[in-house]
């Protein structure tokens, strides 16, 4: 309803196929407010046959859906930065992933980059499940790259030890990591200047490095350069 300067709309993020369920999933997300600063007021399950679906409120609001199992028992999602008008960094970029009822910190910029100060913001901008829904691939990046200017945030402070850091950091994105979904966001391995592309096998994941695909086993870190070269994930598609 427009009439007062307010919109309610949804979003879908259609669950992976299941073998064992051939009933369709899906999860369907509701924001609330102006279109400049929505709130999500809900997430409801919906399966069944699409004519005649059957809805699941979750216990909790979910901002942003980046990858969940057939079952939609295990879910990897965001919450994005507030920063508006402009700003990049005006709050801390999360990426939890939801068990059941308990859900855990995967990625938290501001703890782990410690860039308050400054007006670049670090996040997940992808993320993959493994087949058996035991780990996570992500990849991290930066609103900003090293021949950039960085400049304060909105409420920031000179720092030079933060913004040499932050420099540093930015030097290794994008990023891959893979953490265990029942651990503590540690990585167990951690591809830098690279991009995720997706799960080969519950073990092996396929990058984008330097326009080349490759493939890295999870547990030794080996890994398998193809010859296929391409310019930028968009082109690549796994079956």
């Amino acid at each position: 309803n427009m009439q007062y300067g307010f919109l309610a709309y949804v979003h879908f993020y259609n669950l992976r196929a299941d073998a064992k369920n051939s009933r369709a999933r899906k999860l369907l997300y509701v924001f609330q407010g102006k279109p400049y600063r929505a709130e999500h007021t809900g997430t409801l399950e919906l399966s069944g046959d699409p004519a005649a679906f059957g809805e699941e409120e979750l216990p909790q609001a979910l901002e942003h859906v980046l990858d969940a199992d057939g079952a939609g028992t295990v879910v990897v999602h965001t919450v994005e930065d507030g920063a508006c008008c402009g700003w990049d960094n005006e709050s801390s970029d999360l990426t939890f992933v939801t068990i059941g009822d308990g859900t855990d910190i995967l990625f938290d910029e501001w703890a782990r980059y410690g860039n308050t100060n400054y007006d670049v913001s670090f996040f997940t901008s992808n993320a993959s499940l493994s087949p058996d829904a035991r780990f996570v691939a992500v990849t991290i990046v930066a609103t900003t790259t090293t021949d950039q200017g960085i400049r304060l945030a909105s409420q920031g402070q000179e720092d030079p030890a933060e913004l040499d850091r932050i420099r540093r950091a930015i030097h290794e994105l994008p990023a891959v990591e893979v953490m265990s979904v029942a651990g503590t966001g540690e990585a167990v391995l951690r591809v830098p200047r690279a991009t995720l592309i997706g799960w080969l096998s519950e073990t092996e994941i396929l990058v984008l490095e330097d326009q080349v695909l490759v493939a890295l086993d999870t547990a030794s870190g080996s890994r398998r350069p193809s010859s296929i070269q391409v310019p930028r994930t968009a082109f690549v598609f796994l079956r």
